[in-house]
């Protein structure tokens, strides 16, 4: 069996252009911790209403952890939606 624990996944979220005006604005308002450069989390890429993020999920985690976090940072669907992707 895999083990998917400790490991980087890409997180792809298309953000809701009738709440935000752009990525950067969204970013600021709902994902600080992007700039902020936590440890877990790093930014991508912005490109129109999409971002892209590198997350790692701690070694003895995973991937619910960015589903659980991303249900509650875009508000259950408001903000935005979103897709993970094992990076490595």
């Amino acid at each position: 069996m895999k083990n998917d624990y400790g490991r980087v996944y890409r997180v792809t979220i298309q953000y809701n252009t009738a709440l935000f005006e752009n990525g950067e604005k969204f970013i600021d308002e709902v994902m600080p911790g992007v700039r902020d450069g936590e440890d877990l989390l790093k930014l991508e890429s912005v490109d129109g209403d999409t971002i892209k993020t590198l997350w790692t999920v701690p070694e003895r985690e995973g991937v619910h952890e960015i589903e659980n976090e991303l249900f509650y940072v875009l508000a259950d669907g408001q903000y935005g939606s979103y897709s993970c992707e094992f990076v490595e």
